[in-house]
């Protein structure tokens, strides 16, 4: 499943350098908090990237991580032999998560059509780009919900190598962007673990 990570790590790039040269919208307010399943996630993974803020999430005990220089994106996997093995599918029980922050400074920049920014708005602008990086990838309809009191948004997909979720989530200092792949038909056993996960992710920026 790497073969379709990669392209989508580039499109987030992408979407960074976009959004540098965009101005800056105010974050959107957070939701209702919803109820955090039930999952023990005991690792705790922290990055400080180059302007000095800082990315967190937990995962389960037996999960590997492998942070990105710029300290904005962190690889997470079912087990660390995944991160270096030749793209293909993923063998039953392996999941892999990409997880991105986006500074409220920047998110603005990466909604096209001027539209105002929401994890919706987001996602639809994502999507815009994955689809020319990775035409094989069969997209259902974005769906919109709270996920740790915060606004989010999430599709699934489907591709040759695996299943995939694709999440928002609209945090007070961040943009989350979650990217999740498992085996081919087993995202449905896995999301409760995705979404667990992913509602620990937070992006602090630094401390003026």
């Amino acid at each position: 499943m790497m073969k379709l990570l990669r392209p989508l790590m580039s499109v987030l790039v992408l979407l960074v350098l976009l959004a540098a040269c965009s101005p800056a919208a105010a974050p959107t307010a957070p939701a209702a908090t919803a109820a955090a399943p039930a999952i023990a996630l005991p690792e705790t993974y922290s990055a400080q990237d180059m302007l000095g803020g800082m990315l967190t999430v937990q995962y389960p005990a037996t999960w590997a991580t492998q942070g990105q220089p710029e300290g904005l994106q962190v690889q997470l996997a079912s087990q660390a032999d995944l991160f270096t093995a030749t793209p293909g599918t993923l063998a039953a029980g392996q999941v892999q998560m990409v997880v991105s922050a986006l500074p409220n400074s920047l998110a603005a920049g990466a909604v096209s059509g001027g539209a105002a920014l929401t994890p919706r708005a987001f996602l639809e602008s994502f999507l815009a780009q994955v689809r020319q990086t990775s035409p094989n990838l069969a997209v259902n309809a974005i769906t919109e919900l709270t996920l740790g009191g915060y606004p989010a948004a999430q599709t699934s997909g489907t591709a040759p190598e695996g299943d995939a979720l694709l999440l928002v989530i609209a945090r007070e200092e961040a943009y989350l962007l979650i990217f999740g792949t498992t085996a081919p038909g087993e995202l449905p056993a896995q999301q409760p673990l995705l979404l667990a996960i992913a509602q620990t992710a937070d992006y602090a920026t630094a401390a003026e």
